[in-house]
């Protein structure tokens, strides 16, 4: 018998538990492909990809499991610690800010709120943060329709979120197949089309704030949405999807995509650990370690009858003697002979 998806969903919270974060997170794919209506299966599958480290795909998580319960307050934290670690705030302000309304008793969530305003400046930049729209609540109307569209494709709307190296659109319609959508990029636009279960067209045509790699862009069908994800040619923080790639305010430049996965790819050279050993191995030792060194070395090389003679000697003189000729030692008992100037006393 096949295992339920809430079966899979509760072994992915125990290697979850355990750690084993790349378990989990089959896990809990597994659950989601047998039952794709449970909000908590995608807040915890965002978990551990933020574990793992793969923000984009955490955040697309917490969207999924918002447009399921938009009053899923743990959706709404993950999503609001996701664009903390994507540096952006505003947005991050918002989620946690709706996330403490759902549950005012979440740990440190003052405290979160506090840095995301202090990265805005505090003043009339915090201020404006406070009043921002959380990423799931973001959506930015299609344009709009011939008066004859379907009702269908008036309603669907998308919304999209940023990380430094990625920009994703999500565009909400569901149980689409991959051979309705069709998607095409160039390095300053997208244009999306998509035939609706009624026969109608739904599309989307986007002038980019600043280019795009189109031969690194893609973009998936999934069971409750479109997502696009298009690769940025450089990492600038885009303050809209939109635009001319022209801002009032400079724009950090933090490095180009191709200098990111160059640096990825470089590793740096192992350290000759077997050099180090041999080196240390080289080393003479001195005093008392050369001359420990030397009885270890008699004794590995001994026979079994003068190890035996070293033992009783050593053992017997209370470590006064140390003899290797058993035919004289195992006669008899081993004096105490302590070094000269000194005396043996028994305590």
């Amino acid at each position: 018998m096949e295992p339920s998806a809430s079966d899979l969903f509760a072994k992915g919270n125990s290697s979850f538990v355990d750690e084993d974060y790349n378990s989990a997170l089959k896990l809990y794919c597994a659950a989601i492909d047998k039952d794709d209506t449970v909000a908590e299966y995608f807040v915890k599958r965002a978990s551990v990809q933020h574990k793992l480290g793969h923000l984009t795909e955490a955040l697309m998580d917490t969207q999924s499991a918002l447009q399921l319960d938009q009053n899923n307050w743990a959706a709404w934290h993950r999503q609001g610690l996701l664009l903390m670690d994507s540096k952006d705030y505003a947005r991050a302000h918002a989620a946690l800010s709706k996330a403490k309304s759902l549950n005012d008793k979440l740990h440190g969530i003052d405290e979160m709120l506090q840095t995301c305003s202090a990265q805005l400046g505090g003043g009339a930049a915090a201020a404006a943060a406070a009043a921002a729209t959380p990423l799931a609540e973001t959506h930015i109307s299609a344009p709009a329709p011939a008066p004859t569209a379907d009702k269908q494709a008036l309603r669907i709307q998308h919304d999209w979120y940023q990380t430094d190296t990625h920009v994703v659109v999500t565009v909400l319609v569901k149980n689409l197949k991959p051979e309705d959508v069709t998607c095409e990029f160039a390095s300053h636009t997208l244009s999306l089309w998509a035939k609706l279960h009624t026969g109608a067209e739904y599309n989307l045509d986007l002038s980019l704030f600043a280019s795009i790699v189109p031969e690194q862009s893609s973009y998936k069908v999934l069971s409750t949405k479109i997502e696009v994800k298009m690769r940025k040619t450089e990492t600038l923080r885009w303050p809209s999807l939109e635009g001319t790639g022209v801002v009032d305010v400079p724009v950090a430049r933090l490095a180009s995509a191709d200098e990111i996965e160059s640096k990825a790819k470089t590793v740096k050279a192992p350290r000759d650990w077997d050099g180090i050993a041999k080196a240390e191995k080289d080393e003479e030792p001195q005093g008392e370690a050369a001359l420990n060194a030397l009885f270890q070395k008699i004794y590995a090389d001994a026979s079994e009858e003068t190890r035996r003679a070293m033992n009783k000697s050593f053992i017997e003189s209370k470590g006064t003697v140390l003899s290797t000729d058993w035919s004289k030692i195992g006669k008899e008992e081993t004096e105490i002979k302590p070094p000269a100037s000194m005396e043996f006393k028994k305590w």
